[in-house]
This record gives structure tokens, sequence and C-alpha cells, in this order.
């Protein structure tokens, strides 16, 4: 089946705006594949091409360098898990032009699954990226509107700017390099956590940076995050571009949409400073850290917990030893206490047990992380929730944020 330039570019335009309902609302599929009438059209959406994409998962018995896990690990990466191109190019071992091919061919493979899905419809052709950050035009009621739909639909959660940041500067390299800007991103690799909605901070990071890029033709943009104070700060800072004339008509109305839309999430967008391309900060209250301990014999597991927990707010203390528990609970001021059943020295259950009798732990929520199908026991006795191991990083945060909501 040979996939239309159409469906190609709305099926990339869905994945690189996975995660922000506004494009995905507009996105040509959501009609051709009969979404319209859905509660949440975007997260039909999202959770259909998800779907599709989880499904291209090859059997464990295909090798590990085939076509087909690299399809499927593009995909995963790049869209699912939003990581930056220079990281995923890393993690496979290949560079960022070859990448970019692998991920034109991923892409036309998942067109292909959907493509019966269409029936005899054809996408209709897709805005670019500039076209779709272009300014409302129709007035303030169908921003304010907009804004209340997305408070609607859009969750609060963890977010990590750092990683947000990578992602928007990688979506936005194209852009600057139109401009001939150079794009500078001073990031040391720390998280840097706030509690918000992932979809309207990156729209913001999104707006804020194209119109600096858009003023600062020839020049270079550095980009800083600050940790100060109980705050987080993204500062924007431009030079050596061109002159700052007064903002247009469409820059003053896209500079007030990000300020209408980080004041619907508690955040601040500074006014530019006069006599430079482009000068901004965005201002969020910083997310508390969360100290978690972690009990299994199995260093192994420690490891790959951290690394699932690596740049959110969560801070991993891991023991091989059931003995230490009070310790250390009682030393990082543990929130969340996950064990495992299966240890030599005494079984989960047992520290469980141990755990809701002593005064120290007794209100901390536990999380029973075994390869035994006991999820009715592990409730039944008091764990505020059970992981069937093995289980995937979503799976290890969406426990984690279900036993520290407020």
């Amino acid at each position: 089946m040979t996939i239309s330039k159409p469906l190609f570019s709305a099926v990339r335009a869905a994945l690189r705006h996975l995660h922000d309902p506004i494009a995905l609302r507009a996105n040509p599929l959501v009609r051709q594949l009969d979404l319209q009438a859905a509660v949440d059209p975007c997260a039909r959406l999202r959770r259909l091409l998800t779907d599709e994409i989880e499904a291209m998962e090859p059997e464990q018995s295909v090798p590990s360098h085939s076509r087909a896990w690299r399809t499927y690990e593009v995909l995963l990466y790049r869209y699912l898990e939003e990581t930056p191109q220079q990281q995923v190019a890393d993690q496979l071992g290949i560079g960022v032009r070859h990448l970019r091919r692998e991920e034109h061919h991923a892409i036309e493979v998942l067109a292909h699954r959907i493509a019966p899905l269409l029936g005899d419809l054809a996408p209709e052709p897709v805005a670019t990226d500039e076209q779709t950050l272009a300014p409302v035009e129709d007035g303030r009621d169908v921003v304010e509107d907009n804004l209340q739909w997305l408070n609607k639909a859009a969750s609060t959660t963890p977010v990590d700017l750092s990683r947000q940041l990578r992602s928007v500067v990688d979506l936005l390299s194209t852009l600057a390099d139109r401009y001939d800007v150079e794009l500078v991103l001073d990031d040391q690799g720390a998280a840097h956590i706030v509690r918000s909605q992932p979809v309207v901070v990156r729209q913001i990071m999104v707006n804020l940076l194209t119109l600096a890029i858009r003023a600062s033709s020839g020049g270079r943009i550095a980009v800083d995050l600050v940790s100060s104070c109980g705050e987080e700060r993204i500062e924007i800072a431009a030079g050596r571009g061109a002159p700052l004339g007064p903002l247009t008509d469409a820059e003053t109305q896209s500079l007030s949409l990000s300020r209408q839309l980080a004041e619907s999430i508690g955040a601040s967008v500074s006014e530019p400073v006069v006599g430079h391309p482009s000068a901004t900060r965005l201002t969020f209250e910083a997310e508390q850290p969360v100290s978690v301990l972690v009990i299994d014999d199995n260093e192994d597991a420690h490891e790959l917990l951290k690394r699932f927990v690596s740049g959110t707010r969560y801070r991993l203390v891991a023991t091989s030893s059931p003995a230490e528990v009070e310790r250390l609970a009682a030393e990082i001021a543990a929130q969340v206490i996950l064990i495992d059943v299966m240890m030599p020295e005494i079984d989960g259950w047992q520290l469980l047990a141990r755990l809701q009798s002593d005064p120290q732990t007794a209100n901390t929520p536990v999380v029973v992380c075994t390869i035994l199908p006991q999820e009715e026991l592990a409730i039944s006795l008091g764990a505020a929730a059970y992981l069937h191991k093995p289980f995937s990083r979503a799976t290890l945060l969406r426990a984690l944020d279900a036993c520290t909501r407020s």
C-alpha cells in the first residue's frame, strides 16, 4: 500500500503534538477517524496512536538488531516518551541524520497501520508548525474558550522543565536554521520539577522561543534553567541579532497568549526587555521532591528504578537489607515505600505487616512489587498499590503519583 503525502503529514503532525490537545483537535485524523463525537477526541486519537505503536512491539524472539525493533524503539522513544533526538540517537548508536531517516520510515510504517481505518477517505493537508503556532485572530473570547477547554482536558502532573525544554528546542531546530539562529540550551542534566499541565507548559515554551527566533535572525539565543527561592525559571536571552523594533500585532498577540496560558496554570511570563531581540522569563513554583525508599535484594532492580525516576520529582534510596528499613525511612523521611516480596531474609508480606505496626511508618503508603499474581492479597493486607514485575516506567510513576496525590 502506498502512503499518500497528506496521510504521512497528518500522522507525523499527530506524533509531534501527541500531548498537545489544541494541535491534536485540529488534526485531520480526528475527522477522518470519525472521532468528533467522542467525549474527548484528542484523548481518543492519542490512545489510538499509542495502542498502534505498542502493538508494533516485536516478540522477544525477534533479534534486537532487527528493523522491526528499530522502528518500534524510534516511535516509542521519540514520540511516546518525547526523548530528544540526540539522546535517542546516542541510545541507538546512530547519528542524528540517520535517526531522522529512521523516524521517516517509522512514521510510514505507522501510517500503513492506520490507513485501513480511514476507509476511502484521504486526510486533508496538515498545517505547518508555523501555521499551528500562529496567534489566534478571532478575538479574546476564542482564546478564553480554548483556555477553558484546555484546563478541562489537560491534567496536572509533575513536569520536568529540563526534559520539556530539550524537546521543544529539538522541535524548533529547523525554524532556527531557517533564521540562521544559534539556539543554545544551558542544561546541566539536573531535573527541574514543577507540578503543572505539560501541554500548556510546552505550548508556552514554543511560543516564547518562536518569538525569540524570529526576532534574532543571524543571532544567538541562550536558554537557561534556574532554580531559586522555591521557584523554577526559564530565562531566554537573545543577542547579536537584528535590532528589536516595535512588536508587530501578531507578535503582541502571541506574547499575550503566552501570558494568558501561563496565568491559567499559576505561572508568569515577564515583559520583553526593550533593546533586545527578545528577553523573557517564564517562572513556576517549584515542585517539592518526594522521597521513596526501596527494599529489594536485587541490586540490578535498584539501578532500574533509579533510571525510571530520573528526571522526576521522586528521590529514590534503595537497600537490599530489610533490617535497615526503619532507620532509612526515618533518615530520608520516606513518603512512599516500595518492597519486593521474594527476599531471602524476610518476605514482603512480613515486612508489610512490620511497617504497618510501626508508628513511624504506619501511615506511609507501601507499594508491593512482585512477580507473583497477588494484587488482591497485597491490597487486602494494606498495600497502597501493587506492581506486577516486570513493569514499565509509566506504570511505576502512575503508582507513585497515586500514592502521593493529595
